[in-house]
């Protein structure tokens, strides 16, 4: 909730102190993963992104299902993007192709491929990935964000 209103620094205040006292509740050991996959966010809302990144990966050490893998890699590899890696992002964008089996998970693997693209100025080939995506909500939100970037990577 703190994250979403946009207070990250309270929320990561909450995030590490579910995992620091998740030991004490054996039963829910496996929200851990859930605790690294938020802290992850938070710290990127805060472009902090090298916690962002050591926060994914201790995510992904844990394992989890198939959906929480595919959102801790697509956010991973947003994360590498603005770093300007895309070898890295296109590296767990690869692997999270096969476990976006959702509509939704589709949508932002197609945002991430289209981020790559962006970022190594393939600019024609992001723009195709884009018109595929949806236009509206949280996709569309993402898909005009990523079109203000070719637009600005053009003209630069």
């Amino acid at each position: 909730i703190e994250r979403e209103r946009g207070n990250a620094a309270e929320a990561m205040r909450w995030f590490a102190r579910f995992l620091d006292e998740l030991p004490t509740f054996p039963s829910l050991a496996g929200y851990r993963i859930h605790g690294h996959y938020s802290l992850g966010r938070t710290y990127r809302d805060l472009s902090q992104y090298g916690d962002a990144i050591r926060e994914y990966e201790a995510a992904l050490e844990l394992g989890g299902d198939k959906v929480t893998r595919c959102k801790v890699l697509q956010n991973l590899a947003w994360v590498y993007c603005l770093c300007d890696d895309s070898h890295s992002a296109a590296a767990r964008l690869a692997q999270s192709k096969g476990l976006a089996t959702t509509p939704e998970l589709q949508a932002h693997q197609g945002l991430g491929e289209a981020f790559v693209a962006v970022v190594r100025k393939q600019h024609r080939t992001a723009r195709e990935r884009l018109a595929g995506l949806p236009q509206d909500g949280d996709i569309g939100g993402q898909v005009a964000w990523l079109q203000r970037r070719i637009v600005a990577g053009v003209r630069a």
